[in-house]
This record gives C-alpha cells, sequence and structure tokens, in this order.
C-alpha cells in the first residue's frame, strides 16, 4: 500500500493590506501667497485757472507719468491739453477733472467791484470743496498746487491734505509750485497787504516747494522765511516733443501762412 502520508489541511491567514503612516509634515502642501499688486503713488496736480494755459503744470503731470505714477489734473475747462496728455487721458494712470468757474456779472464789476471780487471768491471756494472732496479720490498720496492764484487755494489745499489724511490714516503730502507771487495780482495797497500776509501764513504749511528761479527761492528764504532744505528751483525748459523744424516744414509752414504775410507786410516781395 502505497504510503501518502499524513496531508495537514492548510492553515489559511487572511493577509491584510499594508499600510503605510504617511507624517502629516509630507501632506501638507506649502504654497507661496502672491503678494498683492503694488499701487502707485497718486498725485493730483492743481491748477487754479484754465488748465489748457498751463504747459509748466501740464509738464510736471507728463514727468510723473514717465515715472510711473498716477496722476490728476484739476482745472478750470478752455483749452485743449497737449497731445501727450490727451493721448494718455485714454489710460487708467491719468484722470482729468475740468469744472466751469460760476463768475459774477462783467457790470457788477464796473458798478460795485469788492461785491464782484466777493462773489467770484466765493464760486472759487464752492467750485474747490466739490473737487476736492466730493470728485478726486481719496487715495491722494501728494498734492501739486500752482501759485497764483494763492487765494483761497493754499489754504483749502492745506485743509484737504489735513482732512484726507485722517480719512485715509496716512499723511498726504504738499507742495506748491511758485510762478510767481500771489499778492503781487491785486492792485489795491490794503488788497496786495492781506494777501501778503495771508500768503506768509500758509507758505509754510507746504511740505516743499518748487522755484521757478533762483530769484524766486532766495525771496522766500529772506521774506516768508522758507527753509532752504525744503525748496527746490525748477526752470522752465521746453519737453522733448518741441524740436526746430526741418526744411521743409519752414518751407510749408512759409506758404500756408504766405497771404498773412503780404498783409502785414505788403512792401515785401517775393523772390
Amino acid at each position: 500500500k502505497r504510503c501518502v502520508g499524513h496531508l495537514r489541511k492548510p492553515h489559511h491567514r487572511h493577509h491584510h493590506p499594508a499600510t503605510t503612516s504617511i507624517p502629516t509634515y509630507a501632506m501638507t502642501t506649502t504654497t507661496t501667497p502672491t503678494p498683492p499688486p503694488t499701487k502707485k503713488p497718486h498725485v493730483a496736480v492743481i491748477v487754479l485757472g484754465d488748465v489748457g494755459r498751463s504747459p509748466r503744470m501740464q509738464y510736471h503731470a507728463i514727468s510723473l507719468l514717465q515715472n510711473n505714477y498716477r496722476v490728476t489734473l484739476v482745472g478750470y475747462c478752455g483749452e485743449n491739453l497737449c497731445p501727450t496728455l490727451a493721448t494718455a487721458a485714454a489710460t487708467s494712470d491719468l484722470t482729468v477733472l475740468r469744472f466751469d468757474l460760476p463768475t459774477p456779472p462783467a457790470l457788477l464789476r464796473r458798478v460795485a467791484k469788492p461785491i464782484y471780487l466777493l462773489l467770484r471768491l466765493c464760486g472759487m471756494i464752492a467750485a474747490l470743496i466739490r473737487t476736492l472732496w466730493f470728485a478726486l479720490d481719496r487715495d491722494v498720496d501728494c498734492l501739486l498746487v500752482q501759485n497764483p492764484p494763492s487765494v483761497p487755494l493754499l489754504f483749502l489745499s492745506y485743509l484737504y491734505v489735513r482732512t484726507n489724511g485722517r480719512r485715509r490714516r496716512r499723511r498726504t503730502g504738499l507742495v506748491i509750485d511758485w510762478h510767481n507771487l500771489g499778492y503781487s495780482m491785486f492792485d489795491a495797497r490794503w488788497m496786495r497787504g492781506v494777501a501778503r500776509r495771508y500768503e506768509m501764513v500758509c507758505a509754510p504749511f507746504a511740505d516743499a516747494h518748487l522755484c521757478v528761479t533762483g530769484a524766486m527761492k532766495r525771496y522766500l528764504e529772506d521774506e516768508f522765511g522758507l527753509e532752504s532744505e525744503t525748496m527746490t528751483v525748477l526752470r522752465d525748459r521746453p519737453p522733448d516733443f518741441f524740436r526746430a523744424l526741418s526744411t521743409g516744414e519752414k518751407h510749408d509752414f512759409l506758404t500756408l501762412r504766405g497771404e498773412e504775410f503780404d498783409v502785414c507786410f505788403p512792401s515785401l516781395e517775393r523772390g
């Protein structure tokens, strides 16, 4: 008899799938937060007059735009802006706020000039308050104002930077660009004296001053007591888009204006 031997029934063990313990730190995905985009500094350029007739302030605006600033240009309605600013107005970096100033009747100026001037001053104050506090964005970092006129622009500008700084909880700067002296615009002696005192009181409120000449800087130091460290002489000079005409352009210009020359100088003979 063939001996097979004793066959044992195999013992089936339940094999559980192996589990691997993954450290917690391996399951955590580390991402670097994207920093928020940096906002460009915002400068408001203020002209209490027809901004189209103020090339110096327009050139300030162009320089600020070229140096990566946002600009709001404020002034009266009137002449068109220079082509560079007219093109930049279509972008988000330049905002233009222009308004019409209510003017009293011209007859009142001849009949009662003090009343005329008072009404005109009230119109300026109302227009500036409406523009600065309600039309202008609150994120203005600096106010660049043209002087003259100093009344009422200098005091209202100082009042604006103080109140706007409190609303933003960050200081708003004030820079005065001195084209001339505001009090020199008045004819009456007593008005010149009052305007000069007003200008002397308001001038130190500014953080910095731009002077059109070195003589203006010295005058402000000696007469108004402004500190030399806060003043910079910035002389007028033409921007890059001014250039000499070529020979062909000169010929075209003289040909176009030839009839006018004939009227003004009839004795001149053309070669």
